[in-house]
Protein backbone atom coordinates (compact mmCIF):
# COMPACT_ATOMS: atom_id res chain seq x y z
CA UNK A 1 0.00 0.00 0.00
CA UNK A 2 1.30 3.47 -0.88
CA UNK A 3 0.85 5.78 2.12
CA UNK A 4 1.19 9.52 2.59
CA UNK A 5 2.07 10.86 6.06
CA UNK A 6 0.65 14.33 6.63
CA UNK A 7 2.84 17.15 7.92
CA UNK A 8 1.40 16.87 11.43
CA UNK A 9 2.96 13.43 11.96
CA UNK A 10 6.66 12.88 12.69
CA UNK A 11 8.39 11.85 9.47
CA UNK A 12 10.51 9.26 11.27
CA UNK A 13 7.32 7.23 11.94
CA UNK A 14 7.34 6.13 8.30
CA UNK A 15 9.59 3.23 9.27
CA UNK A 16 6.83 1.79 11.48
CA UNK A 17 4.80 0.73 8.43
CA UNK A 18 6.68 -2.39 7.31
CA UNK A 19 5.49 -3.74 3.99
CA UNK A 20 4.10 -0.38 2.86
CA UNK A 21 5.60 2.33 0.65
CA UNK A 22 5.48 5.41 2.86
CA UNK A 23 6.19 8.98 1.80
CA UNK A 24 5.84 12.25 3.67
CA UNK A 25 4.12 15.39 2.44
CA UNK A 26 7.47 17.19 2.73
CA UNK A 27 9.31 14.55 0.68
CA UNK A 28 6.70 14.87 -2.07
CA UNK A 29 7.21 18.66 -2.15
CA UNK A 30 3.62 19.26 -1.06
CA UNK A 31 4.22 21.21 2.15
CA UNK A 32 1.68 23.92 2.98
CA UNK A 33 -0.89 22.72 0.44
CA UNK A 34 -4.54 22.99 1.30
CA UNK A 35 -6.14 19.67 2.26
CA UNK A 36 -8.31 19.44 -0.86
CA UNK A 37 -5.36 19.99 -3.19
CA UNK A 38 -3.22 17.63 -1.15
CA UNK A 39 -5.77 14.82 -1.29
CA UNK A 40 -6.42 15.26 -5.02
CA UNK A 41 -2.69 15.27 -5.80
CA UNK A 42 -2.09 12.23 -3.59
CA UNK A 43 -4.94 10.31 -5.22
CA UNK A 44 -3.80 11.19 -8.75
CA UNK A 45 -0.24 10.12 -7.89
CA UNK A 46 -1.35 6.67 -6.81
CA UNK A 47 -1.46 6.97 -3.04
CA UNK A 48 -3.86 4.52 -1.42
CA UNK A 49 -4.23 6.35 1.90
CA UNK A 50 -3.25 9.50 3.74
CA UNK A 51 -2.58 9.34 7.47
CA UNK A 52 -3.24 12.57 9.34
CA UNK A 53 -3.85 14.02 12.78
CA UNK A 54 -5.99 16.76 11.22
CA UNK A 55 -9.38 15.39 12.18
CA UNK A 56 -11.12 18.17 10.28
CA UNK A 57 -10.12 16.70 6.91
CA UNK A 58 -13.19 14.45 6.54
CA UNK A 59 -15.48 17.40 7.24
CA UNK A 60 -13.64 19.81 4.95
CA UNK A 61 -13.43 17.52 1.92
CA UNK A 62 -15.73 15.21 0.00
CA UNK A 63 -13.54 12.13 0.49
CA UNK A 64 -16.11 9.86 -1.16
CA UNK A 65 -15.31 11.35 -4.57
CA UNK A 66 -11.59 10.57 -4.32
CA UNK A 67 -9.70 7.35 -4.93
CA UNK A 68 -7.82 7.65 -1.66
CA UNK A 69 -8.62 6.67 1.91
CA UNK A 70 -8.01 8.87 4.94
CA UNK A 71 -6.92 7.50 8.30
CA UNK A 72 -7.39 10.03 11.09
CA UNK A 73 -5.17 9.52 14.12
CA UNK A 74 -6.53 10.85 17.41
CA UNK A 75 -3.72 11.13 19.93
CA UNK A 76 -3.04 13.59 22.73
CA UNK A 77 0.03 14.89 20.85
CA UNK A 78 2.12 13.86 17.88
CA UNK A 79 4.96 12.81 20.18
CA UNK A 80 6.23 9.25 20.01
CA UNK A 81 5.00 8.45 23.52
CA UNK A 82 1.42 9.19 22.42
CA UNK A 83 1.62 7.65 18.93
CA UNK A 84 3.34 4.32 19.61
CA UNK A 85 0.41 2.79 21.54
CA UNK A 86 -1.81 3.47 18.51
CA UNK A 87 0.42 1.76 15.95
CA UNK A 88 -1.20 -1.72 16.14
CA UNK A 89 -4.67 -0.21 15.63
CA UNK A 90 -3.34 1.98 12.82
CA UNK A 91 -1.88 -1.03 11.00
CA UNK A 92 -5.21 -2.87 11.38
CA UNK A 93 -7.10 0.16 10.07
CA UNK A 94 -4.92 0.28 6.97
CA UNK A 95 -5.81 -3.33 6.20
CA UNK A 96 -9.53 -2.45 6.27
CA UNK A 97 -9.90 1.04 4.83
CA UNK A 98 -11.21 1.49 1.28
CA UNK A 99 -10.76 4.34 -1.22
CA UNK A 100 -13.14 7.21 -0.58
CA UNK A 101 -13.58 6.25 3.07
CA UNK A 102 -12.38 7.66 6.38
CA UNK A 103 -11.41 5.60 9.38
CA UNK A 104 -10.37 6.92 12.79
CA UNK A 105 -7.80 5.45 15.12
CA UNK A 106 -7.83 6.52 18.77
Amino acid sequence: MKLLLDENLPHDRRHEFAGHDVFTVKFMGWSNRRNGDLLRDAASTGFDAMITMDNGVPYQQNIGTLQIAVVGVEAKTNRLVDLLPLMPALIRALAQVKPGKVIRVA
